[in-house]
């Protein structure tokens, strides 16, 4: 039995168990019903809680208090203006008062923070220590960040007021408007900040208190972010880095294009480098940002929030983090983590603000991961000079026998084309080299981050984290509530489902439905170690990261492998992938030399899946057969697989994708090139009927001119499951398997273990219906195409009969004219060039006779003639070749 005593009136309330009674007597969590809470005034007041166990023999009685605090009241805050533009260096534009608060237990503090939107992290601002008294007023100067561009750079202010025992009372100021500079404006400033280490700015984050070195640097680092996201449109027609990456979560990146992808229009040279050097510029300055922070303090939760926050901020662009900077953030993150796992610091904290810090740091954790997974590829001229400088840079496979296509720079319109290209092939396989190093530090960190969390948190409790670039959820509660059942992060389809028996997930360690385990998914958009050839060649950047843990009671992890039944994993793709597009199928039609209508795709790398999806009315059933490299035939058994769709007519509830068929990277194995597919619709007789074999499908369906009943749209796309084995320090699929649930919004994949997991995903190119091309090519069926076709061949001869007549005119025109009164017999050659002057009335028709003398010999009379050019002419120069029977000497 459990019982809860005021210590100072009658009791009121009642401590229940948290979870069954079977486990109560062997756990030590406690969870306390709500209305205790209403039966104190404003002050702190304990409670005394005491366990009487009975066993029969005798009586055991365990004891323990609890404070309960309620948070200051009674006060309002109010902010001007309530628009406003930010200025580059950052200046305090908004004045908050707040006023009439109260707590008889003194407030301590009030903390300001930006909400943008549930899918972003929120943005510190500041706080202000008060003076210990029981009613406070507040009379400061804040800088308010750059609000976010899909809420028309509006965003919510709240503050929360502490008192000094800890208890906090959220409360929403009111909706901002803070617009940023100009793009010409704050890079300008940027630019002339860079160029003078003695600038007010620089001064200030050096000699500033954490307070204002936080929000200044933060607020900065919001406002370069906001113009990192402008050059996507200004520069689009550019190899802009931030649209070389995967799209962001929440709403930031809603409008943007379609990743990876260079926009319509013209980028010379000179729009180019403006392009580079205003991202270099924001990569030094947010380098600068990063190492002020050495001269701050962080140790206690709430200097780590704001730092935390900070360094979120730095980061939340990708393209603009060196891999100088990811170091530092990973290093600081590092001792921020060792600090809040610290019981003795931490032991008055509430752990709400722990939580809040974990969720920041995840934040910022998230966004070097992007960033050295995307900065191997994009460089700053900063990281190409740092490239040239390195010993690899003087090496390079000049042979016509290299096989490294990645470094050819054959093909660059330049020397400078060439040497930038060189250049980034030289820091890709600088950053290949530290990539799995930084991998190693991104998980152990997030690792960590679970352990923190699992140290404070109870059966049931869970986290869920949101930012730019990475968002999860971590949950402890026994491993029975786990099993069977799905884990998803918010906001995300990313999700697990773990086996429904303990045994299943856990063949050979000693778990029971009793463990309590702390479950963490985490989903990124990018991961450090993805330059391998084999993550390059199948890892396209169109699929998310998801990273799982399992935790034990003491913050270990659990090594989950070799489960004898498959973990589910769901794995969302980029929202702003291209997606395969249906395909009309008209009238299909089998031909004379074939049994189904084809359709083709290839498979370019081993351990691949195709999914083709069909669209088909209700009652219509289809015939499926796959063969790899060949036309799918019954004869020879050339079928490798037979696909029933929808496999039962009416569906059934468990049908799971009926209208697509999967070829699962277990069936495609090692076959990489063209695999096809032929479709036949079933009649109503072979409806529900079971696959048929190969001699079934000879004598059921036969060859001739056979037409569909129904038309169908069909989409072909490639995907595949693969997980970073740490082992080997690179990706692999073994042990996974692409499921028939994947769609081209995400892959699910059935693995038999736990580590960090990505998809590949390709949109298949259109195929080509051949069938329906050699059957419809005779002349009546296309009098237009054919006549076109003729017209265009006719055009074609008569142009390239005029224009080999030109070429021969010209090559005419080039050479020596062999003078008519040459002799076959004489063996002896001489060139002779005649320039005709430019003066008026220097050309002449006339023929002209020479004699050409020598130290030895002299000629005949001979006459200059060239039957096919005109010569003497105003300007000309001609050439002749005379033929004489001996030496004349030098002329």
């Amino acid at each position: 039995m459990l019982r809860a005593t005021h210590l100072f009136s009658t009791p009121t309330a009642i401590l229940y168990p948290s979870f069954s009674p079977e486990f109560s007597l062997n756990s030590q969590y406690l969870a306390l019903e709500d209305d205790l809470f209403q039966t104190f005034g404003t002050k702190s007041d304990v409670f005394n809680v005491r366990c009487d166990i009975n066993n029969g023999d005798s009586n055991i009685t365990i004891s323990t208090d609890i404070w309960l605090n309620k948070a200051p009241t009674g006060g309002n805050c109010s902010i001007e203006p309530l628009v406003a533009t930010a200025t580059p260096s950052a200046s305090p534009q908004w004045r908050v008062v707040c006023e009439g608060w109260e707590d008889s237990d003194n407030i301590k503090e009030f903390h300001f923070f930006s909400f943008f939107d549930d899918s972003e992290v929120v943005k510190e601002i500041d706080s202000f220590p008060v003076t210990g008294t029981d009613h406070v007023a507040l009379d400061e100067q804040l800088i308010l960040p750059v609000g976010p561009t899909y809420r028309d750079y509006h965003q919510d202010v709240w503050v929360s007021v502490r008192d000094s025992l800890n208890a906090v009372n959220s409360y929403r100021i009111g909706t901002f408007q803070v617009l940023p500079p100009t793009s010409e404006t704050l890079e300008s400033y940027v630019s002339d900040i860079l160029d003078d280490p003695t600038s007010e700015f620089f001064m200030d984050l050096e000699v500033g208190d954490q307070r204002t070195v936080t929000e200044k640097a933060s607020t900065v680092a919001s406002m370069m972010t906001t113009i990192a996201l402008a050059a996507r449109d200004e520069y689009k027609a550019c190899e802009v880095a931030s649209n070389m990456i995967a799209t962001g979560y929440g709403k930031y990146d809603q409008d943007r294009p379609t990743p990876f992808t260079v926009g319509e229009g013209e980028c010379d040279t000179d729009t180019q480098f403006e392009a580079d050097k205003k991202r270099d510029d924001r990569t030094k300055l947010r380098a600068h940002l990063i190492k002020v922070v050495d001269t701050l303090s962080y140790e206690d939760v709430w200097s780590i929030q704001n730092v935390a926050g900070m360094l979120s901020q730095v980061v939340s662009e990708p393209t603009e983090v060196s891999n100088d900077t990811q170091t530092r953030v990973l290093d600081i993150l590092d001792i921020m983590i060792d600090s809040l796992s610290d019981a003795t610091k931490m032991q008055f904290v509430p752990q709400e603000d722990v939580e809040k810090v974990i969720g920041t740091i995840y934040s910022a954790l998230a966004g070097v991961q992007a960033a050295s997974g995307i900065m191997g590829n994009y460089p700053s001229l900063d990281d190409l000079s740092q490239a040239q400088e390195d010993p690899q840079w003087k090496e390079y496979d000049a042979s016509p026998t290299a096989d490294d296509t990645e470094s050819d720079v054959t093909n660059a319109k330049s020397y400078e084309e060439a040497m930038k290209l060189h250049s980034k092939h030289v820091h890709k396989k600088l950053n290949s080299g530290r990539a799995a190093a930084m991998a190693s530090r991104c998980e152990s960190l997030s690792t960590k981050l679970a352990k923190l969390f699992s140290s404070f948190a109870i059966p049931g409790q869970s986290l869920d984290t949101a930012s730019y670039r990475g968002r999860g959820k971590i949950k402890k509660d026994f491993i029975e509530t786990f099993l069977g059942q799905t884990v998803q992060v918010q906001s995300s389809s990313a999700a697990i489902v773990l086996p429904t028996d303990v045994v299943h997930l856990f063949p050979e360690l000693p778990i029971t439905l009793e463990t309590a385990v702390t479950l963490q998914i985490q989903e990124s958009t990018n991961f450090p170690d993805v330059y391998s050839e084999f993550a390059t060649a199948r890892l396209h950047g169109y699929s998310s990261f998801v990273k799982i843990d399992l935790l034990d009671e003491d913050g270990n992890q659990i090594q989950v492998m070799d489960t004898t039944s498959p973990i589910k994993l769901t794995i969302p793709n980029d929202p702003k992938a291209p997606q395969p597009e249906n395909q009309l199928i008209e009238n299909p039609l089998v031909t004379a030399w074939n049994r189904f209508m084809l359709h083709k795709t290839a498979v370019e790398t081993s351990g691949s899946s195709v999914h083709v999806e069909f669209q088909i009315s209700p009652d219509v059933q289809l015939l499926v057969v796959a063969r790899h490299g060949d036309i799918p035939s019954p004869e020879d058994d050339k079928i490798d697989k037979v696909f029933i769709v929808p496999p039962t007519l009416p569906l059934q509830p468990d049908d799971v994708n009926p209208y697509v068929i999967v070829l699962t990277n277990e069936d495609i194995g090692d076959k990489i090139g063209d695999w096809y597919f032929g479709v036949r619709e079933r009649n109503s007789s072979f409806i529900n009927m079971p696959s048929p074999s190969t001699q079934e499908i000879k004598e059921r369906y036969r060859t001739g001119e056979v037409l569909f009943e129904h038309n169908y749209n069909i989409k072909i796309w490639i995907s595949g499951c693969y997980f970073y084995d740490t082992s080997i320090t690179d990706w692999s699929s073994s042990g996974c398997t692409v499921s028939q649930e994947t769609t081209a919004e995400k892959t699910v994949c059935l693995c038999n273990h736990l580590t960090t997991f990505t998809s590949g995903f390709v949109v298949a190119p259109n195929t080509i219906d051949w069938n329906y091309v050699f059957s419809n090519a005779d002349f009546l069926s296309n009098p237009t195409l054919y006549i076109t076709e003729i017209v265009i061949f006719i055009v074609f001869a008569i142009g390239f009969f005029l224009a080999r007549r030109k070429d021969k005119h010209d090559s005419e025109q080039l050479g020596l004219a062999p003078l008519e009164d040459n002799r076959r017999q004489d063996k002896y050659y001489y060139e002779i060039q005649v320039s005709t002057g430019m003066r008026r009335g220097a050309g002449t028709d006339s023929n002209v006779y020479f004699i050409l003398s020598g130290e030895e010999d002299e000629t005949e009379e001979r006459m200059f003639s060239d039957k096919k050019r005109p010569i003497f002419k105003k300007g000309m120069t001609n050439g002749f070749l005379m033929a004489v029977p001996r030496q004349v000497g030098r002329a």
